[in-house]
C-alpha cells in the first residue's frame, strides 16, 4: 500500500514541477504560476505526509516545533539581517506574518525531513547523518538563491548574496536535523529522495532557463 501511494505522489508531484519549470519559462504564464508557489509547496508537503503515514501526535508535534523555529529565525532574519544578511521577501511566496511568508517554514520543515530519512535509511552514525543533511540542504539553497531574486522570492540588498547566508542555512539545517532525530520518525526515504531530486531538477533547470 505505501508503494502504491509513493508512486502516485511521486506520479503527481512530477506533474507539478513539470508544469512549473514550463509555466515559469513562458514570459506570458510567468506571473500567473509562480503566484501558485505557495500551493505548490502546499501540495508537495501534502503529499509528503500522504505518502507517510504512520507519524505519532509526539512527532507531529516534533514537526510543528521545526515550522515554528524555521518560521521565526527567518523573522528575526528579515528584522535584523544578523542572521542571514540584509534581505526581504517578495510576493511570489504568498501571505505573510511579520513580513515573512508563512509558507517559509513549511520549506525548511519539508526540506529538513526529506534530507534526514535520505541519510538516516543508509547511514549509522548520527553525526554523519546530521552533516549530510545539512550540507545537501545548503547545496539546494544554493541553487535556489540565484532564482529565487529573478522569480521575486526574495531579494538581497545591492543583489549580492552574501556567504554570511550559507553558513547560516549550514548551522540552522544542523539544529533542525538534529531536533528531529531525537523524535525517531520513521520517514518513507523513497519519497524524500523524490522530492530532492525534483527540487535539484527544478531550480536546476530555471537557473539554466533564466540565465539565458
Amino acid at each position: 500500500m505505501k508503494r502504491n501511494k509513493t508512486v502516485f505522489a511521486a506520479f503527481a508531484l512530477s506533474i507539478f514541477y513539470l508544469v512549473g519549470i514550463v509555466g515559469i519559462s513562458l514570459p506570458g504564464y510567468k506571473e500567473q504560476v509562480l503566484a501558485l508557489s505557495p500551493l505548490n509547496l502546499l501540495l508537495t508537503f501534502a503529499l509528503f505526509l500522504y505518502a507517510n503515514d504512520s507519524f505519532t501526535l509526539k512527532q507531529y508535534l516534533a514537526l510543528g516545533l521545526v515550522y515554528c523555529f524555521g518560521f521565526g529565525i527567518e523573522v528575526f532574519g528579515v528584522k535584523t539581517g544578523i542572521v542571514f544578511g540584509e534581505y526581504f521577501y517578495g510576493e511570489s511566496l504568498g501571505l505573510k506574518l511579520f513580513e515573512v511568508p508563512l509558507i517559509i517554514g513549511v520549506n525548511w520543515l519539508l526540506l529538513t525531513l526529506c534530507t534526514y530519512s535520505m541519510f538516516d535509511s543508509f547511514l549509522e552514525r548520527k553525526w554523519i547523518i546530521t552533516l549530510c543533511a545539512a550540507s545537501t540542504m545548503t547545496v539546494l539553497d544554493f541553487m535556489i538563491e540565484p532564482v529565487a531574486i529573478r522569480i521575486d522570492f526574495w531579494h538581497w540588498e545591492k543583489d549580492i548574496i552574501p556567504i554570511q547566508n550559507y553558513i547560516a542555512w549550514f548551522i540552522f539545517s544542523l539544529l533542525f536535523v538534529l531536533l528531529l532525530s531525537c523524535f525517531k520518525l520513521r520517514i518513507n526515504w523513497r519519497m524524500s529522495l523524490i522530492i530532492i531530486g525534483l527540487q535539484f531538477l527544478f531550480f536546476g533547470v530555471l537557473n539554466l532557463l533564466l540565465h539565458q
